[in-house]
């Protein structure tokens, strides 16, 4: 019996193995489908070019996953107004702070999140990717208030971003202030009139301030452009809700 013992340690040892790598396995998916959910849910824009996260380390640039942006996502390029900060000592510190923030807003830790976007900005003011991250964060803790002075600052140094002007007007519409929101939209339209959700919150603005005409005129849009996309099942959803409108 002892020739086989060897043997059967081989044997354990290989299984134990492929137990634990199979366990790694399922569970690295779990983590990577739960913040794909994450991230399509509010999406982290890239910086763009004329406003990287550290002027010092251009390699920085696109550090979100493609999975973290949103399909329709207008261009930022060129959009700042204000210049990058010169490089000095601490934009090293600005662009590992604003990373692990990324990561934490990912994986729904949302406070611990705000706290590094923070930081970042008490070194960094002027960074509306950090900003606009913040007020994402904001915005899935239900701060209003918050989300809504993020995306305001934001917008102030990259006035050009869509997605801050749909979610603050998302905002304002749940709050009742719809005027306010059917304004947010519209500057979005004005920035890139190839977004459906921009036309799909407009559309119920519209409804909400009794302007029922143009809220099917906006569903319409919306579902042409998600019928253009190959979306049919949203083009389908917004067929239901227009007889409503």
């Amino acid at each position: 019996m002892s020739f086989l013992a060897p043997q059967i340690f081989r044997y354990w040892a290989v299984s134990t193995l492929v137990s634990v790598w199979g366990i790694g396995v399922v569970t690295a998916a779990v983590l990577a489908q739960q913040r794909n959910l994450l991230a399509q849910d509010l999406p982290i824009p890239q910086p763009s070019s004329s406003q990287s996260l550290t002027p010092a380390s251009p390699d920085l640039k696109g550090q979100a996953s493609g999975s973290m942006q949103e399909a329709a996502s207008p261009s930022n390029s060129g959009a700042d107004r204000e210049e990058n900060p010169p490089a000095s000592s601490s934009t090293n510190t600005v662009s590992d702070l604003v990373k692990q923030a990324d990561q934490l807003y990912v994986q729904g830790q949302f406070a611990q999140a705000i706290e590094q976007y923070s930081q970042a900005l008490n070194l960094y003011p002027e960074n509306a990717y950090a900003l606009y991250n913040r007020a994402n964060a904001w915005r899935r803790m239900k701060k209003d208030t918050e989300a809504i002075a993020d995306y305001t600052a934001a917008l102030r140094y990259n006035p050009t971003h869509a997605f801050s002007f749909l979610y603050r007007g998302e905002i304002y519409a749940a709050l009742g202030e719809t005027e306010k929101a059917v304004a947010d939209f519209s500057a979005g339209l004005r920035l890139t009139d190839q977004n459906p959700a921009l036309y799909v919150a407009r559309a119920h603005a519209y409804s909400k301030l009794g302007e029922s005409e143009a809220a099917k005129k906006d569903m319409r849009r919306a579902i042409d452009l998600y019928e253009k996309q190959g979306k049919e099942r949203q083009a389908t959803l917004l067929k239901r809700k227009l007889g409503s409108l």
